[in-house]
Formats: structure tokens, C-alpha cells, sequence
């Protein structure tokens, strides 16, 4: 009941200390406010943050006035800023309910609090995963690709341990379109359609590939420069088409140079991804991924006329091809 000295009013307080979002249906805070809550065994209101080398904690129970600051220097650090909480606070058990049904939860989930659209959607599909398969009980899942467990701890309660001090709570939550969600603190899980995610990380692997098939291309031309076989007639004979190939090639390496800059280079460079710095880079990526469609509408006027190998029509087909698969990509 003592005056608290940053407010006039402990009203403001009391506001600012309640709860503004909750899991799924459940009357267990999420968010108060934009302090973040950590249901321990008590629930602490607060928030964590990372710079490139030191991750920091701040967490408080409301009721017992109770609270820690953690600093460590080192990026993403759980062991001590979550370790500890455990310690002070005890462990996170449920709300006393039992286990009544389980869901299956095995399968692929990626986190919301990414990039679905534009460039650095690749984020979203390789960057952001929980891959969760089934274990011998039937309440316990673990991390298919590194280190966790999550363990039911009631129908929609589920605690996810990352095995270095780290447990947190995850909340099932059933959209109204039937797709599975794991509500954690800061973001949700939502489960992927397992074929349609295998086709989104195969079309990312072609773009790939087709950029390699682009360079292998130009070194293949230059060398055919070098030692001037364009000299030979079957070159000769379709020279036109050959120089719109070379244009093709050409391109592809520089749209996907752009792409590769964007997507790792300029964020590992440590630059802000700002529209001032970027835009007119995304426009000339834009530009150039809609080159693939002129030329294979070239390619098609040019066919009947064609009179060089089958070889050389299926490369340029090709070149076609993963043009096309480039600015899709795009």
C-alpha cells in the first residue's frame, strides 16, 4: 500500500501491472501493458533483450515486490537470464488441472514474428523453426533438429525446455480454420502444412541451383569465346539467339547477386534493412526478374527458325526454365 515514487497515482500502477492479453482462452496473462508475463511459480512481469554480444533480463513478481536483473555477455544467453528465474521463482507446474486429452503435435512449426512476404522471406522458411517429433511418451515431444523438449503439463499447457536453463511456457491453441498454434511469451508457432513447406524449401533449392547453373553457364560462354568456337557454323547459325542467352545468363547472375546482398550480406554487415537502402535495389532486382518472361517469349517466336543442335535448344530452354524459377522467386 506505500506510494510508489514513479507515480503520482498508484492507480496508474495497479493499469499498468494488468494484464492486456491472455493465452488462447485461458485466464493466464501473456502481456501487461507490454511487460512481458513468464508463468514461474508465480507469474513475473517483465522483459529481456540482446545486443550482438550481451543479452540482459529484468523480471519482478508484483506480489512480493521480489525481483533480479541478470547481464551477461554473451548474445542469446539462457543459462543464467532464465536459469535463474527457476531458482529464485520455482518452476512453472500448470494450473493443477489433469491431463485429460493430447493433441499430435509432430510436424513442422514456424514462428509469426518473421517475414511471410518480400525478400527476406527465406527467413521465415529456413530461419524459423521448431520441428517437433513425438518421443516413447506420449506427452513429451522433442526438437528434431537441436536441443529441447516439450512436455504437456495439461490439455493446452505445454512447457518447452531448451536444455541450458530455459522453460517456458507454450499454450495450444486451435485457430477457428482448424490449424494448430503454440502460443510462447513473445510470438506464436503455427504448424505448417507439411507438403506445402517441403514445396516452398524445394523452390528455394532450385533458385539456388538455377544461379549455379547461371554462372556455370558464363564461364562456359567466355571459355567458348576464348577459343573461338562461335566461329563454327552450327554458332554461326544462331548467333541472335545466342546473344539474347548470353544477356540471360548474365542477368540472372546479377538479379540473384542482389537477392543473395539482401538477403545475408547487408543484414551480416551489421546495416539496418531500411527502405532508403535497399529500394532501389529491390527495383532493379524487380526489373530484371521480368527479363526471363521477354526472352522466352523470344525464344518461342524464334523457334520455328532455329537451325542450330538439339543440344544448343534444350540449354536455351533451360536458361528459360530457371529464369523463370529465378523471378518466381523474386
Amino acid at each position: 500500500n506505500e506510494q510508489c515514487p514513479f507515480f503520482k497515482n498508484n492507480d496508474t500502477l495497479d493499469i499498468m501491472l494488468s494484464a492486456t492479453s491472455y493465452y488462447g482462452d485461458s485466464a493466464i496473462p501473456r502481456n501487461s501493458h507490454g511487460l512481458w508475463t513468464l508463468p514461474y511459480n508465480v507469474n513475473l512481469l517483465g522483459h529481456n533483450g540482446n545486443t550482438s554480444g550481451c543479452t540482459s533480463t529484468l523480471m519482478f513478481d508484483p506480489d512480493s515486490g521480489t525481483g533480479i536483473v541478470i547481464m551477461t555477455n554473451e548474445a542469446g544467453e539462457t543459462a543464467y537470464n532464465f536459469g535463474l528465474l527457476s531458482l529464485l521463482f520455482g518452476e512453472y507446474t500448470g494450473d493443477g488441472t489433469s491431463i485429460t486429452e493430447s493433441t499430435k503435435l509432430s510436424g513442422m512449426y514456424t514462428l509469426s514474428r518473421t517475414y511471410d512476404k518480400g525478400f527476406t522471406r527465406i527467413y521465415h522458411i529456413l530461419g524459423s523453426l521448431l520441428p517437433l517429433s513425438k518421443t516413447e511418451d506420449e506427452h513429451v515431444y522433442k526438437l528434431s533438429i537441436g536441443q529441447g523438449t516439450l512436455t504437456q503439463k495439461t490439455n493446452n499447457e505445454y512447457i518447452m525446455d531448451n536444455g541450458n536453463g530455459w522453460k517456458y511456457l507454450m499454450y495450444l491453441d486451435n485457430t477457428e480454420d482448424g490449424n494448430i498454434t503454440l502460443q510462447m511469451m513473445s510470438a506464436d508457432c503455427n504448424k505448417e502444412n507439411t507438403i506445402l513447406f517441403a514445396l516452398k524449401v524445394l523452390f528455394i533449392l532450385l533458385g539456388l541451383f538455377s544461379f549455379l547453373y547461371a554462372i556455370i553457364a558464363l564461364i562456359r560462354i567466355m571459355i567458348c569465346v576464348v577459343f573461338k568456337k562461335l566461329r563454327h557454323k552450327d554458332y554461326i547459325k544462331s548467333y541472335k539467339v545466342l546473344g539474347i542467352s548470353r544477356v540471360i545468363t548474365l542477368l540472372s547472375i546479377l538479379m540473384n547477386a542482389y537477392m543473395i546482398y539482401l538477403i545475408i550480406l547487408l543484414p551480416l554487415n551489421g546495416a539496418s534493412v531500411t527502405t532508403q537502402n535497399v529500394w532501389w535495389k529491390c527495383t532493379i532486382t524487380g526489373i530484371l526478374s521480368i527479363i526471363p518472361i521477354g526472352y522466352t517469349v523470344v525464344l518461342f517466336i524464334k523457334n520455328k527458325d532455329f537451325e542450330g543442335t538439339r543440344k544448343q535448344k534444350t540449354r536455351y530452354i533451360m536458361t528459360a526454365v530457371f529464369g523463370w524459377i529465378l523471378s518466381l522467386n523474386v
